[in-house]
C-alpha cells in the first residue's frame, strides 16, 4: 500500500460552524483502502461537527466519494454506473453534515477520489466528542451484551429459574430439555407402540431341514440339492425371518442415545446448580436479621423446588426413554446411522413425532435477535449514551445490593417462542416494572416519556406525574410506590457533554442561568402529581408538593475523572457521573440511599 505522490487535485475538510470552522488539508493519499496498524488516519474531526468539503479539480469528471453522502439532497450529488453517490469538484465549499442529522458514528472512514481513471484513498477518523474512542466501543459493546443477556435472563425467568449470573443452569440445555418436555407427550404415545409393534419385514433364508419338515421347495433350494447331490436326509429349504434392521429403526435408535445424551447432561448440570442455589440459600439463613434476607431465602427455596420438579421430570423421562431398549427388536436393528432419511420418518405418525423432536433439538438453539431499529439509535453517540445509561439504571436496580425483579414491560413483555427472542428497541414512553417482595415496593422505570400538562391526564401506575413548566419530556423517571401507595419519583436527564456544558454553579441565583440548568431545576419545581401519598395527604395540599425527591443529570464525567456526585439540595438537583468502563459501585449506592430515603419520607 504506497503513499501517492503528485496529486492532481485539492480536498479540504471544513468542520465547525461558519464563524468558527478549522480547515482541515488533507494531502497524504494511498493507492488502496484498507486499514492496518502502521496507517494514521490522514485527518480527524469530532462526531456531529458541522462539516463541509472543498474539492476543486482541472478534471470536471473527477468524483470525491465518502460514506454518508446518499443522506444529502439529491440535487447536490450524481450516481455512478454501480449507483455510488459522488460529488463532482466545485468552486465552493460544500456543505455536507450538520449536528441535527449526522450519519457517521466514530470510527474509521475512507476519503475517494477518482480522475483520469486513477484512484486516490485518505483515512478519515471520526472521534467521539466527550469519550475516548476506547470508551465509545466499549459503550457499545456493553450495550449489545446487556441487551443479549436481558433476553437470556428473561428465558431463564419464564422457565421458573431465575437468573443468578454465576453458576447459572446453561440456557442450551435449559432449551433442549423445555423442547424434549413439550413434545414427550407424543413421543411416549409413540414409544409404547413402538416398543411391541415397531416396522419389520419379512425376509426368505434358507436353511438345511429334515426331509418331512421341508414345506416349501423354491430355485435357490434347487441349485443348493444340485450342488450337493449327496446332502442325504436334508434339504435346504425357505424359511421366512422377521427383519428388524430398517432404516427407521436405526434411525430410533440414534434419536433415542440423542435425547438421553441431553437428558443426562441436563440432570447433570441441575445437580450442580441445585448445590449452589442451596449454598446460597444456606448462606442467607445465617444472617437472618439482615433486611430482605427472609424474603431473598424464600425465592431460593422456591428455586430449588423448581429445579428439583425439573430434575425428577428429566429422570422420568430419561427411564422412559431407557425402556424402549428392552423391546425385544431393539437389539435386531443396527447402530449405525443411515445416510438417508427413510419414507417412514415423515409418513408413519409414530416415528415422525420422534423425528420432529429430534429436527427441533438439532436446530440452531436459543436465537437472540437484536431489531433492526438499533443500527439507527446508535447513530448518534447522544443516543447510544441514554440508551446505555437507561439499562445501566436497570442492572443497577435489579443488582442485589438493591434487590428489584423485573415484572413487566419494554422487553419483558415478549414471548419466547420456537427458541427465537427478539429484543424490541426503546421507544419513547417504554417502561419496565420492577417489584420487590421484602418491602413490597414497586418501581416503574420510564424511558423518553412526555410529561402531559394536566392533572387529568395523569394515570396511577403509569404516569402519576404532570407539569406546569415548560419542559416535559425528560430522558428518564423512576416513580417509585410502596404498599400501592404512590411515594415519589426520581428524573434522570442523560447529559452527553461536559458538566461546563450544562450546569454553572456561579450563574444558579442569577436570571441568566443556562437554558440546560433552567430544564433540571424546572422539573424538580414545576412537576406535580395528584397521587402523591395517597391518602395520607389532604387533596388539597397534594399539588403544593413537589413529588420529584431530585433530578439527576447523568453526563459522561470530568476531564479529572473518577466518580462524580455534587448535590445541590436548594434546587433538588444531583450531577453524578457515569461512563463505560468504570466501577457502577458508587452510582449504585448513591441510588438505593436516594431510593430508600424516599421510601423513609412515606412512612
Amino acid at each position: 500500500m504506497a503513499i501517492q505522490s503528485n496529486i492532481p487535485f485539492q480536498l479540504q475538510l471544513i468542520s465547525g460552524p461558519e464563524w468558527n470552522a478549522e480547515t482541515l488539508p488533507i494531502t497524504r493519499f494511498y493507492d488502496q483502502a484498507r486499514l492496518d496498524g502502521a496507517i494514521e488516519p490522514a485527518v480527524a474531526i469530532k462526531e456531529n461537527t458541522e462539516l463541509a468539503i472543498m474539492f476543486t479539480c482541472a478534471n470536471p469528471q473527477a468524483r470525491f466519494y465518502m460514506d454518508g453522502l446518499e443522506t444529502l439532497p439529491q440535487e447536490r450529488l450524481a450516481e455512478d454506473s454501480s449507483g455510488r453517490s459522488y460529488l463532482s469538484p466545485r468552486p465552493y465549499p460544500i456543505p455536507l453534515f450538520s449536528y441535527i442529522d449526522y450519519p457517521l458514528i466514530p470510527g474509521y472512514y475512507w476519503l475517494e477520489v477518482v480522475t483520469m481513471g486513477q484512484h486516490y484513498f485518505a483515512p478519515l477518523q471520526v472521534e467521539p466528542k466527550r469519550l475516548t474512542s476506547a470508551q465509545w466501543e466499549v459503550m457499545r459493546q456493553e450495550l449489545n451484551n446487556e441487551l443479549y443477556n436481558l433476553a437470556l435472563d428473561l428465558i431463564r425467568q419464564s422457565t421458573g429459574v431465575g437468573e443468578d449470573r454465576q453458576g447459572a443452569l446453561p440456557l442450551e440445555l435449559l432449551h433442549r430439555f423445555i423442547v424434549i418436555r413439550q413434545h414427550f407427550p407424543s413421543v411416549m404415545a409413540a414409544l409404547n407402540d413402538l416398543l411391541t409393534r415397531a416396522n419389520y419385514r419379512v425376509r426368505k433364508t434358507h436353511q438345511l431341514l429334515p426331509l418331512h419338515r421341508v414345506r416349501e421347495f423354491d430355485d435357490k433350494a434347487a441349485r443348493y440339492q444340485l450342488a450337493r447331490p449327496d446332502g442325504g436326509e436334508r434339504l435346504a429349504t425357505p424359511v421366512p425371518k422377521v427383519d428388524y434392521d430398517l432404516p427407521e429403526n436405526r434411525w430410533v435408535k440414534h434419536i433415542l442415545r440423542v435425547v438421553s445424551g441431553y437428558l443426562s447432561d441436563f440432570c447433570t448440570a441441575i445437580a450442580t446448580y441445585s448445590a449452589f442455589i442451596k449454598q446460597q440459600a444456606d448462606e442467607l439463613q445465617e444472617i437472618p436479621f439482615r433486611p430482605g434476607t427472609t424474603a431473598a431465602r424464600r425465592e431460593k427455596l422456591k428455586l430449588l423446588a423448581v429445579l428439583h420438579d425439573y430434575e425428577e421430570t428429566a429422570i422420568k423421562m430419561v427411564k422412559a426413554v431407557e425402556l424402549l431398549r428392552w423391546a425385544p427388536w431393539y437389539n435386531l436393528a443396527g447402530n449405525s446411522l443411515p445416510t438417508y432419511y427413510p419414507q417412514a420418518l415423515t409418513s408413519d405418525a409414530r416415528y415422525s413425532a420422534l423425528y420432529a423432536l429430534y429436527r427441533q433439538l438439532r436446530a440452531e438453539g436459543v436465537v437472540v435477535a437484536i431489531d433492526d431499529e438499533y443500527s439507527y439509535q446508535w447513530r448518534r453517540t447522544d443516543q447510544l449514551y441514554e440508551l446505555w445509561c437507561f439499562v445501566k439504571l436497570y442492572r443497577v436496580l435489579v443488582d442485589p445490593s438493591i434487590g428489584f425483579q423485573p415484572k413487566s414491560g419494554w422487553l419483558f413483555d415478549s414471548a419466547f417462542a420456537s427458541g427465537t427472542m427478539l429484543i424490541p428497541v426503546f421507544q419513547s414512553g417504554a417502561g419496565i416494572l420492577l417489584g420487590r417482595e421484602a418491602d413490597n415496593v414497586t418501581l416503574h422505570l420510564v424511558f423518553d416519556a412526555e410529561l402531559p400538562r394536566q392533572s387529568q391526564d395523569t394515570e396511577f401506575g403509569k404516569a402519576p406525574l404532570f407539569t406546569r413548566g415548560m419542559h416535559n419530556r425528560p430522558d428518564g423517571r423512576l416513580d417509585i410506590y410502596s404498599n400501592s401507595t404512590y411515594s415519589g419519583s426520581i428524573i434522570f436527564d442523560f447529559k452527553y457533554r461536559p458538566l461546563y456544558g450544562f450546569w454553572d454553579t456561579s450563574a444558579i441565583t442569577g436570571s441568566l442561568r443556562p437554558k440546560a440548568m433552567n430544564q433540571l431545576i424546572s422539573y424538580a419545581s414545576d412537576i406535580r402529581s395528584p397521587y402523591l401519598h395517597t391518602p395520607c395527604i389532604d387533596q388539597r395540599w397534594r399539588q403544593s408538593i413537589s413529588p420529584i425527591h431530585e433530578v439527576w443529570a447523568v453526563f459522561p464525567g470530568t476531564n479529572r475523572g473518577g466518580f462524580h456526585n455534587e448535590i445541590h439540595p436548594d434546587h433538588s438537583v444531583r450531577l453524578i457521573s457515569l461512563a463505560p468502563d468504570t466501577d457502577l459501585a458508587g452510582f449504585a449506592a448513591v441510588l438505593g440511599g436516594v431510593i430508600d430515603s424516599i421510601l423513609a419520607k412515606a412512612k
